[in-house]
């Protein structure tokens, strides 16, 4: 079985890594670069120092001439790889929205039912008695 690492071609990304006994088909979205020991030892030292953090291939061209081989098949040039830091998508953290309001209004010791109408977007009546059971 061969390792391939999985790369987002928008953004020259590895966003994984596979083993097949067959060569995969890249795509539009995805390519397969052929991984060697010495380019998975390189990513799996990344992935353990930040998990959270994307590596890009351009590094682990730089860092074994198999990649680079693989990636550029023999073409040379004068582009230059970069290193960049691109943070894996975070998880969104859901505030309770009557927390939220009590927060709010606890900032805005002086604020009224039309301001918390105006800053959150619910009802008059329903901000003034918000206002009432919180209010200061």
């Amino acid at each position: 079985m061969s390792n391939y690492f999985v790369v987002n071609r928008p953004s020259n990304l590895v966003v994984g890594v596979i083993a097949t006994s067959y060569t995969p088909i890249d795509t539009q979205l995805k390519k397969f670069v052929l991984a060697n020991e010495q380019s998975l030892w390189f990513y799996d030292k990344h992935m353990s120092r930040s998990h959270e953090t994307l590596l890009d291939i351009g590094e682990l061209m730089k860092k074994s001439a198999h990649i680079a081989d693989q990636v550029s098949k023999g073409k040379t040039g004068n582009a230059k790889a970069i290193s960049q830091r691109t943070r894996a998508e975070q998880s969104v953290s859901v505030q309770d929205r009557e927390e939220y309001i009590l927060t709010w209004i606890r900032n805005h010791p002086d604020a009224d039912e039309y301001d918390l109408h105006d800053a959150i977007g619910m009802g008059i009546v329903a901000a003034r008695a918000y206002i009432k059971l919180y209010g200061f």
